[in-house]
């Protein structure tokens, strides 16, 4: 009976932990940062309040942002993961 062949795991695309952790906090500082530019925005607009107008627009920005984010840093890491991928091969 011949032995069978060692059977190896696939390499795991995923990008590192501490790449992840980064990309998340990223996301969250554009989305805080996007929120205080609605704020910002609709406080030189509004001169008595506009607590309406001021939370749409600080929750449009913070979503817009963070959208924006999350679509940079997904590509981000796919595109680290192929590089790293294609140096150890």
């Amino acid at each position: 009976m011949a032995p069978s062949p060692a059977i190896t795991e696939p390499e795991s695309a995923l990008p590192s932990v501490r790449a992840r952790i980064i990309a998340f906090v990223s996301i969250l500082a554009a989305g805080a940062l996007g929120g205080a530019t609605g704020v910002w925005f609709m406080g030189t607009q509004c001169d008595d309040g506009c607590t309406v107008g001021t939370g749409l627009s600080m929750w449009f920005g913070t979503v817009l942002l963070s959208l924006g984010a999350a679509v940079v840093a997904v590509i981000s890491l796919r595109t680290v993961a192929e590089w790293n991928s294609g140096r150890r091969a």
